[in-house]
């Protein structure tokens, strides 16, 4: 902000980032016992479920009377055209990652749940991941695919089990393409290394160019669309798409190498935690609901190489949520018995 081209916007985005951080530090100020957890893991399932249900009516129907009737959205016409679902987030990409969190979730609900409320989950789940699919986000999907590989992992998940999922989900993706041919560009190789070239790629070197400027401390937060023109090189682009399309860049254009390299060196002290401290415990449901938040962040970590995360709501508060969730129940050494 100190340092910033234009400080009274710094200023404004500065403390749109800190509220939110505030107020989650004071809601999460105790600690998080397994019952608080459990319901609020419950809560982000269902609610995922329910953003997945609209986005496949969306899908279905061609339309989206929330856009049509209540919220102005200056893309729905561009994202309906693609046949790319939005449900209640504006955007296909923010509904990936919103989706892409709740999957995680779905496995710890599979998890508790037995009998005919297990089937259920298995339900919910299954409408998650189509909720998934029908965003056709491919960050999302190499976002979600980690995470439920390191699940597998951890949990020693059955070869056939992930089989026959894998198998699903490649049907479902199949019979979407089918119903709307115009989405087979996005999975194919030509058109997604044509498109990294053309658009990401040559934005790079202006992000370079005001590092070299302005290395330590950048060009100051919400700064990167207004100081564009003058690296970039061109006056041409829409303002919305003065952007690096990658996190780590624009934190990098906008907070120089002191910023980036403090985050980076925060994730990895976290992470490092974060695994450690769930090797070490020996409470299954306290590890279940941490590998949860684990993989949450894992995935939005991942995420953030395709856009400016941190610069959208819903996104900001799911990366807030993660890391509240995961440091404010540290210090429980038998955490199921806080039920």
């Amino acid at each position: 902000v100190l340092f910033a081209h234009d400080k009274q916007i710094a200023w404004q985005r500065y403390i749109n980032f800190t509220i939110p951080f505030i107020a989650l530090y004071f809601i999460f100020k105790e600690e998080l016992d397994y019952g608080k957890a459990r319901l609020i893991l419950f809560a982000l399932f269902f609610s995922g479920i329910a953003v997945s249900g609209i986005g496949i009516l969306e899908f279905i129907f061609n339309k989206s009377v929330i856009y049509e009737q209540f919220i102005q959205n200056a893309f729905y016409e561009h994202y309906l055209t693609e046949s790319r679902i939005m449900s209640t987030l504006t955007s296909p990409v923010i509904a990936g990652t919103y989706l892409m969190s709740c999957l995680p979730v779905s496995y710890y609900v599979i998890s508790v749940l037995k009998g005919k409320n297990r089937v259920f989950a298995l339900l919910g789940a299954a409408i998650i991941t189509g909720g998934l699919i029908l965003t056709f986000t491919r960050m999302s999907w190499l976002s979600a695919l980690i995470a439920a590989v390191l699940y597998a992992i951890i949990k020693k998940v059955k070869l056939l089990q992930i089989l026959i999922v894998a198998c699903l989900i490649c049907a479902g993706l199949a019979m979407a393409i089918k119903a709307r041919p115009v989405l087979a560009h996005k999975i194919q190789y030509k058109q997604i290394i044509s498109s990294f070239k053309e658009y990401r790629l040559k934005r790079y070197p202006a992000t370079f160019r005001m590092v070299k400027d302005h290395p330590i401390a950048g060009v100051g937060l919400n700064n990167y669309r207004i100081v564009f023109d003058d690296y970039y090189g061109s006056r041409d682009e829409r303002y919305e798409y003065k952007i690096p399309d990658n996190m780590y860049l624009m934190m990098l254009g906008e907070s120089g190498i002191a910023g980036l390299g403090l985050f980076i060196l925060f994730i990895f002290v976290m992470l490092k935690k974060a695994v450690r401290d769930l090797r070490n415990n020996k409470d299954s449901s306290y590890k279940d609901v941490r590998l949860v938040f684990i993989l949450m962040l894992v995935g939005l970590f991942i995420h953030m190489a395709s856009y400016e995360l941190f610069y959208w709501t819903t996104p900001y508060f799911l990366f807030l949520f993660s890391i509240a969730g995961l440091l404010s129940m540290e210090r429980y050494e038998k955490f199921s018995e806080c039920a």
